[in-house]
């Protein structure tokens, strides 16, 4: 009889959490696993028809799971299931459900963790993390069942393939991540105002639109842009990005996309930006842009940090000034106690996108030479190092 194993987060597919949980879905059945979810997933037609059969199927076979804990109190269900997988996070929720073995995938932002996530974390037979910032993160907290796993690229749709370049601009920038203070949006507009002031051509491509509005308000703290944006909906980063001084026909602000409509906009770009100020894990676009073999400027603090460890030939670390970050944009996770986020420098940044642009050519060949340095970071190498961890075959 198969396994039966339980995902405890929606497989959304616009989120980094659901790209996460489709990829370890789809390795989990291709080991003939039974897969249960807790949450009810979005089905779009943007999805991969496969994975939408995939979906159906799984959502008709929960329906039993979810209705034992309808209209109940949070309490802990014990299953007959023999895996569970259930996040956690910043505020992390509760499990409802408990399994044989119990599997916490930890992508946090605060170097403090809160009591509630803590006794979750109690009741947890492993800890698997994302970097090696929140693995010490966990083990400073006390735990010693904890083991790290990166994420993964698909190397199927991210890698060094060329496509047709359909933008003609002189210099093409690509940034992405869902517009939020922690992801430092506000950092690399005000690095892309200064680099129009030398080449008025260049074209910033802002992969940020969110589902999500939270914490838009934050940005009014830092020092970079004067002008909060009211929300993360499209028109209004237009809205934000002209009211600080950036002429539109310069961005090409993209509409909310799944993750395999994305690698072609990246492989457009002579470089890659990604100034966040935390990230719990390595930032799973800025590995994608690594795969497309774009130069990739990455601030170099928290989960970001791994990937110069990994010597991959296109990640260029940006010095960070570290214990400067606003604590109102610090304090949506929960604090920076001990100093972890960081403001990256910008004239680093300013300089080093330069120096791409007068050596476009010479820098375009690392494309043809990263292949290699990424390619033992595929969701395959990712999920199979995870089941190695926990003892799944």
């Amino acid at each position: 009889m198969n396994k039966k194993v339980i995902l405890n987060w929606p497989l959304t597919p616009y989120t980094g959490w659901g790209t996460y949980g489709i990829n370890l879905t789809q390795s989990l059945i291709e080991r003939n696993f039974q897969i249960f979810i807790s949450y009810e997933s979005e089905k779009t037609a943007f999805c991969d028809s496969y994975w939408l059969l995939i979906l159906q199927e799984i959502e008709r076979r929960s329906k039993g799971l979810r209705k034992q804990q309808e209209g109940k109190e949070v309490k802990l269900l014990n299953t007959d299931a023999d895996w569970l997988f259930h996040p956690l996070q910043a505020d992390t929720y509760d499990t409802k459900f408990k399994a044989k073995k119990n599997i916490g995938i930890a992508f946090f932002e605060s170097s403090h963790l809160k009591e509630k996530t803590l006794n979750i974390m109690r009741s947890l037979d492993l800890i698997i993390a994302g970097s090696n910032w929140n693995r010490n993160i966990i083990q400073d907290h006390g735990f010693k069942n904890c083991k790290l796993v990166h994420q993964g690229v698909d190397m199927s749709k991210f890698n060094t393939n060329k496509v047709p370049r359909i933008i003609k601009r002189s210099f093409i920038i690509f940034s992405g991540g869902k517009l939020a203070p922690r992801k430092g949006q506000d950092m690399v507009l005000a690095a892309f105002r200064e680099l129009l002031k030398i080449n008025k051509d260049a074209l910033l491509i802002a992969a940020w639109s969110n589902i999500s509005s939270m914490g838009m308000e934050t940005f009014a703290n830092t020092k970079y842009l004067k002008i909060p944006p009211k929300s993360a909906k499209p028109n209004h980063i237009k809205e934000w990005i002209t009211s600080n001084g950036i002429p539109i026909e310069n961005v090409y602000l993209v509409p909310p996309l799944v993750n395999h409509q994305i690698p072609n906009l990246i492989k457009q770009a002579d470089m890659a930006i990604f100034l966040s100020r935390c990230e719990g894990g390595t930032n799973l676009m800025a590995m994608e842009s690594l795969a497309c073999g774009i130069p990739t400027l990455i601030s170099d603090n928290t989960g970001h940090s791994d990937l110069f460890r990994m010597n991959i030939k296109n990640a260029i670390p940006i010095k960070q000034n570290f214990g400067r970050v606003p604590s109102a944009i610090t304090n949506q996770f929960g604090g920076d106690p001990k100093n972890c986020w960081g403001e990256s420098d910008l004239e680093e940044v300013i300089k080093i996108s330069l120096n791409i642009l007068k050596e476009k050519e010479k820098v375009s060949r690392i494309k043809e030479d990263s292949t290699q340095d990424i390619a033992n970071l595929s969701w395959r190498n990712s999920m199979q190092s995870l089941f190695t961890q926990i003892g799944i075959d």
